[in-house]
């Protein structure tokens, strides 16, 4: 089936609708729902990561590093983790996710928990963010 310009327009309308209505959602939240949501969340990338489908890599980072931002605050400096980790090989997996914890910049825990769960709810529709148990 091949899409038009306007239908194209349409979708992402649509895409941009939803994940709005989800980031309101979630910004509603006290701490500890949006906690709940989180950790729900942490689920379900799990398992989109063990699947035989994965995710882009840019997303798969973006995603690793808003968890870490959530999990563990502001990423160090560079020279700290290269320091410690002995690692400074730009192609290294390891190193793909310090910069992807150090682009996230430093939001909030609340901040990079909504990032987090509108980012995986963009690429799994399916997922229900609005389950608070």
């Amino acid at each position: 089936t091949t899409t038009t310009g306007d239908e194209k327009d349409d979708e992402d309308d649509e895409t941009a609708v939803r994940l709005n209505t989800c980031r309101l959602f979630l910004a509603k939240l006290d701490s500890k729902n949006l906690t709940t949501v989180f950790l729900n969340g942490l689920k379900k990338w799990k398992s989109l990561l063990d699947s035989k489908t994965p995710l882009p890599e840019a997303t798969q980072l973006k995603l690793y590093g808003l968890y870490r931002l959530a999990k563990d605050g502001i990423a160090p400096s560079e020279e700290t983790v290269t320091a410690t980790a002995g690692n400074k090989d730009p192609d290294s997996k390891q190193f793909k996710q310090f910069k992807a914890w150090q682009d996230c910049g430093n939001m909030s825990t609340s901040e990079a928990q909504i990032s987090f769960s509108v980012t995986l709810y963009s690429v799994s529709p399916d997922w229900d963010y609005t389950t608070l148990r």
